[in-house]
């Protein structure tokens, strides 16, 4: 009897939490052995899969990574969206206001928004419009200045002069601009002067009618003083953890979880977070609350001085074992992290604090989770479709049973035990090679022996396997009929041992069958 096999292209996928993907599945001319030897026999290979780490690189969404640390050690990196906050979503602008001068003098009373105390602005942009009218039956001459608008480098007030010439009837109307930009405002208490000049060619000083004065353009380039005690919004963001995408049943305990915020600041003010929502999501749907004292006292991100304008401050915020309740949030099968962080701008409302902002100034917040490979599994079982590229029923038209042998080389520090179900067209299950609960795979079938550690958790041996499985006639029929597999693979490891896993270690499998018509 001649047994054919057509090539089997599929995908054999356990999972070690999430962290390790198959790297490669080789056609059964690709083997690097023409058989498995069974005893003097030899078995028709079916496919071959090396199992590491570095291959998941290629499955990750843009906001997720694998880092590895000094010792090699593998780490989880889930980050959420970059948020930004400029100067002009921090600061209101500011309004363009008209005044009417009713004298000579005038101190125009103006409150900066947002509880701004300033002391000083360098003006970006700005101007100051104004129109005035003359009742005189003779030229004057006129100069508007304004005492508190002075050049930053020479301390020269701001001043504008002009000539209003009778053309022989009234009033006589004047208008002009005077231009802010580059120059220094200083309120005083609050108030910024304006003083006008308008003089008789013998020297007397006269009023002016309907004087108005318009502020218009405001915009600054750099301010200083008590900026206010203000809430800036944050964007609500949410992290997806896909660790447990192929998860159904067991778990995974996280030794050192962390969740980190990054921030960078250039504004010169203290600012503090504010914690809206900081919430786990579970695969059960339960939403857990992060609770620890950062949370509840808040962040206060560094900040440059004013002898550092220009400079950015960076600050990074830990939430880990030791400050918070995040072991007993993670373990519950984390799928997602739900936040919304505030930002609160001297959250003191000390007014003695002098800050500044530019009109480049920023602050950015990013969050992300860092889940080190480092814990313990328990039977940690994940479930994969294998579609199958052959037609069994042609190929084995004759076999009433099969031996499937696995050859393996592990330096994975956990135990593997294989479900296979037989799935047809529709994905209905048919049978399974086992007639066992996913519960009871690990230890009876544990295919897969796993490598010895050190002291410190890290592999530090190969574990050879060899094991062969019948398939006997009352299931070599469903699996004939299969379409698909449905791979069950359960991880587990001694509860007391903490294991590491690094970018070193992985599983070589080879798998072959040989069928057979049963003496009966």
């Amino acid at each position: 009897m001649k047994i054919t096999l057509k090539t089997l292209s599929f995908v054999f996928i356990p999972i070690i939490t999430m962290f390790l993907f198959l790297s490669s599945c080789s056609r059964m001319d690709d083997f690097s052995n023409a058989s498995l030897e069974f005893d003097g026999e030899y078995a028709v290979p079916l496919f071959t899969a090396d199992i590491t780490i570095d291959d998941i690189l290629g499955e990750l969404d843009s906001l997720t990574s694998i880092e590895l640390d000094t010792d090699g050690l593998v780490h989880l990196i889930y980050r959420g969206q970059f948020t930004q906050k400029s100067s002009t979503d921090v600061f209101a602008s500011v309004p363009i206001f008209p005044i009417s001068v009713t004298d000579t003098f005038y101190a125009f009373p103006y409150q900066a928004p947002g509880g701004i105390i300033l002391d000083h602005v360098i003006m970006k942009t700005g101007s100051i419009t104004y129109s005035m009218q003359s009742s005189f039956t003779e030229d004057l001459t006129l100069e508007i200045e304004l005492p508190q608008v002075t050049d930053p480098i020479t301390g020269e007030t701001l001043k504008s002069t002009n000539v209003i010439t009778y053309t022989g009837s009234t009033p006589v109307s004047v208008t002009g601009v005077m231009d802010l930009t580059g120059w220094k405002l200083q309120p005083d208490n609050n108030n910024i002067n304006i003083r006008y000049t308008a003089l008789k060619a013998n020297g007397d000083r006269v009023i002016l009618d309907n004087v108005f004065m318009l502020f218009q353009n405001f915009e600054a380039s750099y301010i200083q003083g008590y900026l206010g005690q203000e809430i800036y919004d944050l964007d609500r963001d949410t992290i997806y953890v896909d660790f447990f995408d192929r998860w159904i049943g067991g778990g995974i305990t996280f030794a050192d979880p962390v969740i980190h915020m990054d921030v960078e600041n250039s504004f010169g003010l203290p600012v503090r977070s504010i914690a809206n929502l900081l919430e786990v999501w579970t695969l059960e749907g339960d939403r857990l609350t992060v609770t620890g004292d950062p949370i509840t006292d808040g962040l206060d991100f560094a900040y440059p001085s004013l002898q550092e304008v220009g400079e950015s401050k960076f600050s990074n915020f830990v939430l880990d074992k030791t400050n918070s309740n995040i072991i007993d949030v993670f373990s519950q099968k984390p799928i997602a992290l739900d936040y919304d962080f505030d930002a609160l701008g001297n959250p003191d409302g000390d007014q003695s604090i002098i800050g500044f902002a530019t009109d480049s100034s920023f602050f950015s917040v990013q969050v992300f989770i860092d889940l080190p490979v480092h814990g313990t599994a328990n039977l940690f079982t994940v479930i994969t479709d294998i579609e199958l590229g052959a037609d069994l029923e042609e190929d084995y038209e004759f076999a009433d049973y099969a031996i499937l042998k696995f050859n393996s080389e592990n330096t994975i520090p956990m135990d593997i035990g294989l479900q296979l179900y037989f799935k047809d067209i529709d994905g209905n299950v048919l049978d399974s090679l086992y007639d066992l609960p996913l519960s009871q795979i690990l230890p009876e079938k544990r295919f897969i022996k796993g490598a010895s550690i050190d002291a410190d958790g890290y592999s530090n041996s190969t574990e050879n396997n060899s094991i062969e499985v019948e398939v006997p006639r009352e299931k070599f029929e469903a699996f004939k009929q299969s379409e698909t597999l449905g791979l069950i693979t359960v991880f587990d490891n001694n509860p007391e041992d903490v294991v590491r896993l690094t970018n070193t270690v992985g599983t070589r499998i080879e798998v072959g069958i040989k069928v057979g018509i049963s003496q009966e």
